[in-house]
């Protein structure tokens, strides 16, 4: 992770939810289907959602499917980004004397990411803070997720800038 200071701290309203999809607040009911990028190489095509920025498919040219395809009875995601687990009761915390709840695993895994670079064989998507993300966690701040095949390698970087005039 690479950190960056830079000033404009927009100012949080603590109690909000904090959900970039107003439809994933409810614990993972998406809205009507999440938009899909695909990229690929000689050796694999990958897919990725932008909910979450969370892989969907990594498949072989003969069809072999190598990620979990979710299954609603079991556990319907796939390969979510998951944050730090809080520790404090229900996932509250003081901060400057303003109380805080953010989701367990965080937001990111339920927050719909803009794409902002692609390749036939890479994919960046991006979060920003947000109105909603404020209400949990009071930092400006800027999530990129890459995504690049090479042969039969995928690689996964994420870089997390702060964007606020204090330190996260």
């Amino acid at each position: 992770f690479f950190f960056h200071r830079r000033k404009s701290l927009s100012l949080a309203r603590p109690g909000r939810p904090c959900y970039t999809d107003k439809n994933a607040a409810d614990g993972g009911q998406r809205r009507s289907a999440p938009m899909l990028v695909t990229i690929s190489s000689s050796a694999l095509t990958v897919k990725v959602e932008d909910l979450g920025a969370q892989l969907a498919s990594i498949r072989s040219p003969d069809g072999t499917e190598y990620l979990w395809q979710g299954d609603p009875n079991i556990w319907a995601r796939r390969a979510p980004i998951l944050s730090l687990s809080w520790a404090a009761p229900d996932s509250r915390y003081l901060l400057d004397g303003v109380p805080y709840t953010i989701p367990t695993h965080g937001f990111a895994r339920d927050s719909v990411f803009s794409v902002v670079e692609q390749a036939p064989d890479s994919v960046s998507f991006q979060l920003t803070d947000s109105p909603e993300t404020l209400g949990c966690y009071p930092f400006a701040f800027s999530l990129t997720v890459t995504y690049t095949l090479s042969g039969n390698r995928l690689t996964k970087t994420h870089r997390v800038e702060n964007r606020s005039d204090r330190e996260m």
